[in-house]
């Protein structure tokens, strides 16, 4: 193996540790391989899929493993021009205002509207977190790539109603619960580190 491909939100990207200190950093020491890290704070689920198969469509299966860690379904991507930017509807202010780009403002107003009148949103919103874990999943096995999926309690029991639930591969899927604070810590990581290191050589 050659590659360490990582992708996911703040949990993946360490949030305010420093890079030294994430399992990203640390997974990519013990295993000896080339980290291409393009997990990033506030990420969407939605870029998380579109960049891995993106990016992971000019890498080699045979010698890159995967790690993409799970997210919350309530975030957006937004794609505007080249770029893609996310919206986390959660951080919209006490005066329904979003302190971001034009875009992500407009879309604020959109989401709003959502959280006003559509009854069905928060549903809508985990039945398509389900749907792109599971295209992601579908790529993965297609071009041959060794991965695993880390849950931070993101897919629960809310989510065994919907049929595609069954769907997962739990094979792949690391079920992480316990972190000594709102993110995780530098010693957390440690322990990530080591889980995620022997699922691949279990």
């Amino acid at each position: 193996m050659k590659n360490l491909y990582i992708n996911g939100c703040s949990f993946t990207h360490g949030n305010t540790l420093p890079k030294h200190e994430t399992w990203p950093y640390l997974l990519s020491k013990e295993t000896k391989l080339n980290l291409i890290n393009e997990s990033k704070n506030g990420q969407s689920f939605g870029s998380i899929f579109y960049n891995s198969i993106n990016t992971l469509s000019e890498l080699d299966s045979s010698d890159t493993i995967v790690v993409i860690g799970f997210t919350w379904e309530t975030r957006y991507m937004i794609q505007f021009g080249n770029e893609t930017s996310d919206v986390s509807p959660s951080v919209l202010d006490i005066k329904n205002e979003y302190n971001g780009s034009d875009v992500q403002k407009e879309f604020g107003k959109y989401y709003r509207y959502l959280a006003k009148h559509d009854d069905n949103l928060q549903t809508n919103q985990r039945k398509n977190l389900l749907t792109k874990i599971i295209s992601l999943q579908g790529f993965l096995k297609q071009e041959n790539f060794e991965y695993r999926f880390i849950n931070f309690r993101q897919v629960n029991d809310f989510f065994k109603d919907f049929p595609t639930y069954d769907k997962l591969d739990w094979d792949n899927i690391i079920y992480i619960d316990k972190w000594t604070g709102g993110h995780p810590s530098k010693e957390d990581c440690i322990d990530f580190t080591k889980i995620i290191y022997d699922s691949f050589n279990r």
